[in-house]
């Protein structure tokens, strides 16, 4: 459902607030969105958030577990709230999250009042709770969500209800705008056309990555076994992301095979890493159309006593006959690690069978 705007209200309210210098986008015209795409600006009146304020902010900043440990995760977003009497400041803000009561006078909802016709809000009433999402409402790459209801304790009743959804498109912008900054610093093709010229597949790489190794066995095409890996090492981070390849049935793919493959492969050639199987986990997963199983959990490496997130895919093509791994691991200690596992499974992502365009 969407939001009516009484557009002219808003236009005076846009053109009297937004910042001329902005950089305008060239489809829409709008002023881009400003602030980081992790950050989530809440308007919410006093009373409300003073009872509701901690657990909203917990909840949005969505703790994530990439390490081993009840206590030791980190958050995907920071939480910022605004100042209430500043409104007409946050417009063009990328993220923003408004939270509405009927019962309340506080300047928020007073706004959305404003700007919301009055059947919306009769709806709002009568159900309860209502949200509502628009995008590039006043701002290019923009994501608003307002969330209405008749009071404080059926707004968070609201909240919780719609949180799965909320989580869904944030989660969705999150990995598209990490995409569009992926490849900002350049791409390496010919790797793509190396692997798909000599294996019948390919990978988006972007620059900084270095390739590490590449072992076929045998030499033939037929009953080909193959495996390469990449890596990009900053300080504090290493990113390492390898594709093992073989000829196969499709009833070799198990769960057991995923495991003990994903072990084999890198106790030869990451020198002796291997799963923790108490906290790793496997799940059935179609990757890009293809069935297969999923790996989250943790490595280890008892010799140098390190360890680290992974993320592990492994699936059956049909068009090939190939059983195909894609293994993301991080060595990242101290540091949040969300985003650049992100950045890897984006990459695995990019994987293909198909031509190259």
């Amino acid at each position: 459902m969407k939001i009516k705007i009484i557009f002219c209200l808003l236009s005076i309210w846009i053109l009297s607030s937004c910042n001329p210098r902005l950089p305008k986008d060239e489809k829409t015209g709008k002023p881009m969105s400003v602030g980081s795409y992790d950050r989530i600006l809440v308007l919410m009146d006093n009373a409300e958030w003073n009872e509701y304020g901690e657990e909203i902010t917990r909840i949005l900043s969505k703790p994530v577990y990439l390490s081993p440990g009840q206590y030791n995760y980190e958050t995907v977003y920071d939480i910022i709230r605004g100042d209430n009497y500043q409104l007409k400041n946050y417009l063009v803000r990328k993220n923003m999250f408004w939270f509405c009561t009927l019962d309340s006078d506080g300047p928020v909802s007073q706004r959305v009042r404003d700007i919301v016709d009055d059947g919306t809000l009769a709806r709002a009433e009568q159900q309860g709770g209502q949200l509502f999402i628009q995008r590039d409402a006043w701002a290019a790459d923009q994501l608003m969500f307002i969330l209405i209801a008749r009071n404080a304790d059926l707004l968070m009743k609201a909240f919780h209800q719609y949180y799965p959804k909320i989580d869904e498109i944030m989660e969705e912008a999150y990995r598209q705008r990490t995409l569009a900054g992926l490849y900002n610093y350049g791409e390496q093709t010919e790797f793509a056309r190396h692997f798909q010229y000599q294996y019948g597949w390919h990978l988006r790489i972007p620059r900084g990555y270095v390739k590490m190794n590449e072992v076929v066995t045998p030499e033939t095409a037929e009953h080909q076994r193959g495996f390469t890996w990449f890596r990009k090492r900053v300080p504090g981070l290493d990113r390492i992301l390898f594709v093992y390849w073989e000829e196969a049935d499709s009833t070799t793919l198990t769960p057991d095979y995923c495991f003990n493959k994903r072990d084999e492969l890198t106790g030869t050639y990451y020198e002796g890493d291997k799963l923790d199987r108490e906290i790793s986990t496997v799940d059935t997963v179609t990757f890009l159309g293809k069935r297969g199983y999923k790996i989250e959990g943790f490595w280890v490496n008892e010799q140098y006593v390190i360890g680290g997130p992974m993320r592990s895919y492994t699936f059956y093509s049909p068009e090939d006959r190939r059983i195909y791994m894609i293994d993301l691991c991080l060595y990242a200690p101290g540091e949040d690690k969300y985003l650049a596992m992100t950045r890897l499974d984006l990459i695995a992502h990019t994987f293909s069978t198909q031509p190259i365009p």
